[in-house]
């Protein structure tokens, strides 16, 4: 038989079923020699699309605290200078509204009145403690003192507790620091002000998104660093492990851009692994599971969530762990010859789950996927408890029917006793027990009463969080992509006319992709149903449903069950709530191609750089679907990486790149040459 023969019309003969029961045959979950081997140069890739350009290595270590209110530095200025920008790099501060006077003078004086006042932090009495927070751990530009002179320069506290890491003035020819000199300080103060000009060689110009805090970084990254210190904890809106986990790559690399982004890269990388494994873990394919792994890598929303310090790229990866290793116990059930050996992927999921739940509250939701689907396994197992009971009874039964029968008892305590110990008591013992981080940063009281005292706490914050936001966004639109989050802006920093620009979001392709698969498999149940009330359903239709019913089933599950629930939060929502229902929707599109190559077998190329399935010869309709779903997704992925990166770009791609955020996701930030 030809090989255009030998895949076509699979209806004619029984082709399809026969060939679906000899793969099953083959296919095994195992990892091959191939398999780590296109795992390691997806993960290669994921690693130079993820770090390169992740931060700077650039650490600002000592610093001067004010001590009062008043408290002044004095520093004189080089002679015949012609000074420009003022940057302040301040570190993390004990009070909201700490602030930063400027002032100069051409005589030497601790008269206060006579000081000529230039700036201040806040700049005015509606900024709030957001704005000085922006400052934080990154050079910024105070005052531009272009066409002025002087001869000392005054910073003044208003606040105690200000932590000023670094001033630089720089000269206004060549940009590099002017070589400033402590001559005055506030005679009591407690630090050295000579600590705000010994480390001027880390002065790299302005900051940018690569060296300096941006988005919610300003929250996380500093409370991070502050559980190292043992300093009152700023960010207590979600529970503590996902800083606790920040602080890890602090510790290892330093309070710089790069230390406190390296955790969050590093589980984005590893999210594409796990979903590798997860891939061949339902299709027991290799094929398949790569493109679940690039899929994965080429979601806007892990490229943007994984290079900044929040918190969500270890809330994806711990669900995304606990639904593989729910997987396992799903799709076998409970083998009563091994009764114990079954149950471990069941654990190890709800461990996983109170990992997620430890980072955000938000995490509980794949509890509902986790409980629907053993309440499935239930179903399944009591069903095949009673057939093997009425096998016993019939005289007809195999000795794991009586196996099954005998031990079906246990089996009810043993799933009775592990949700008990491993989604409830170890889950809340890890959430009891973080909060005991509060307790080393100062809170008073005991373990219990800071616990009760910040679950309160956390649930009138997001409860009442129901102000508007530019960049909010209802549930339902995040299916489509309908409005990213802005993280960065840093137009002109780069150069003239250069636009540099952080948007979270999906990346477009998959959007389209996504809406694709759920309506296609929508209509596919309904006709299916419809097919066993009027008993027309074929053998082929039969087969390929048996196929994919488990993965189909389970895929839905855990999609709808991290995405439905914001339907009825009232608190504000964004884009990035979608990140763990968005990959879970990456192996739904998986199985969408999968089906598409299964049934649409007609060749439509034959020649010698064909591929079939691995094989040289032909390509069918269906693959043909596959290599063009893989191949637009890359590109569009490509095409948006400076959206998804803050790569400064030119006017021109500007108009391509912010013009269609602009236009499609609404957030209204659009470059001057619109």
């Amino acid at each position: 038989m030809s090989d255009n023969k030998k895949y076509q019309d699979y209806e004619n003969y029984n082709g399809l079923s026969k060939k679906l029961i000899a793969d099953k045959k083959k296919e095994s979950a195992k990892m091959s020699k191939k398999d780590y081997i296109y795992l390691g140069i997806i993960l290669i890739v994921a690693l130079l699309f993820t770090f390169v350009n992740l931060g700077d290595f650039v650490e600002v270590e000592t610093y001067y605290q004010s001590t009062y209110p008043g408290d002044y530095i004095i520093y004189e200025v080089p002679e015949n200078c012609t000074p420009s920008g003022l940057y302040v790099y301040l570190g993390i501060s004990d009070y909201d509204l700490s602030a930063v006077g400027v002032f100069t003078n051409d005589e030497f004086t601790t008269n206060v009145a006579s000081w000529s006042f230039k700036q201040s932090l806040p700049r005015n009495a509606a900024e709030t403690n957001e704005s000085i927070n922006n400052y934080m751990y990154g050079y910024r530009l105070l005052y531009d003192f272009t066409g002025e002179s002087f001869n000392y320069l005054i910073v003044q506290f208003s606040r105690t507790g200000v932590r000023l890491n670094e001033v630089v003035l720089t000269d206004v020819h060549t940009g590099e620091p002017l070589n400033l000199k402590v001559v005055h300080q506030t005679a009591d103060a407690l630090f050295d002000a000579n600590n705000t000009i010994d480390e001027q060689d880390t002065f790299t110009g302005m900051g940018k998104a690569i060296n300096a805090m941006y988005f919610d970084e300003i929250y996380h990254a500093r409370t991070a660093f502050e559980m190292i210190n043992g300093w009152h904890i700023y960010e207590w809106t979600h529970p503590p492990l996902g800083k606790l986990i920040i602080s890890l790559g602090i510790m290892l690399f330093g309070m710089n851009s790069f230390g406190w982004r390296f955790m969050g890269a590093l589980f984005s990388v590893m999210t594409v692994a796990l979903m590798y494994l997860f891939g061949k873990k339902i299709f027991k394919n290799t094929m398949l599971a790569s493109t679940v792994a690039l899929f994965v890598l080429f979601d806007g929303l892990r490229m943007t969530l994984g290079r900044i310090a929040t918190v969500d790229s270890f809330l994806c990866f711990f669900i995304m762990l606990s639904l593989y290793f729910m997987y396992t116990f799903f799709e076998n059930g409970v083998d009563m010859e091994n009764l114990l050996r079954s149950f471990v992927p069941f654990a190890l999921a709800g461990i996983s789950f109170g990992l997620a739940v430890c980072v955000k509250w938000n995490g509980a939701y794949v509890g509902i996927a986790l409980f629907i689907m053993l309440v499935i396994v239930a179903v399944r197992t009591i069903k095949q408890f009673n057939e093997s009971k009425s096998k016993i009874e019939d005289n007809k039964a195999s000795d794991y029917d009586r196996v099954f029968v005998k031990n079906f008892p246990i089996a009810c305590v043993l799933v009775v006793l592990f949700g008990l110990v491993f989604y409830i008591v170890i889950p809340f013992a890890m959430y009891f027990f973080q909060y005991g981080i509060f307790l080393k940063c100062g809170e008073t009281g005991t373990l219990l009463e800071v616990f009760i005292a910040q679950q309160k706490a956390i649930f009138n914050y997001h409860s009442g969080l129901t102000d508007p936001h530019n960049s909010m966004s209802p549930w339902w639109s995040w299916l489509f992509n309908g409005k990213s989050v802005y993280f960065d802006y840093n137009d002109n920093v780069y150069g003239p006319s250069t636009y540099a620009r952080i948007h979270c979001m999906m990346t477009t392709a998959f959007s389209v992709y996504s809406i694709i698969a759920l309506v296609y498999f929508i209509v596919y149940l309904v006709k299916y149903v419809d097919k066993i009330r009027n008993k027309t359903l074929t053998e082929n239709e039969i087969a390929l449903f048996n196929k994919i019913k488990v993965p189909l089933a389970f895929i839905l599950i855990s999609y709808f069950a991290n995405w439905i629930p914001w339907a009825f939060i009232s608190r504000a929502a964004y884009i990035y709530h979608y990140f763990p229902s968005a990959t879970s929707m990456q192996l739904l599109i998986v199985l969408f191609l999968y089906v598409k190559i299964t049934l649409e077998n007609d060749v439509v190329y034959s020649g010698e750089f064909a591929i079939l399935n691995g094989k040289k010869g032909t390509i069918t309709r269906g693959m043909r679907k596959y290599f063009l779903a893989v191949g637009l997704i890359a590109l569009n992925f490509l095409f948006f990486l400076p959206v998804f990166t803050g790569a400064p770009i030119s006017s021109f791609a500007a108009m391509f790149m912010f013009g269609w955020a602009n236009a499609w996701w609404g957030y209204g930030l659009v470059p001057s040459i619109f």
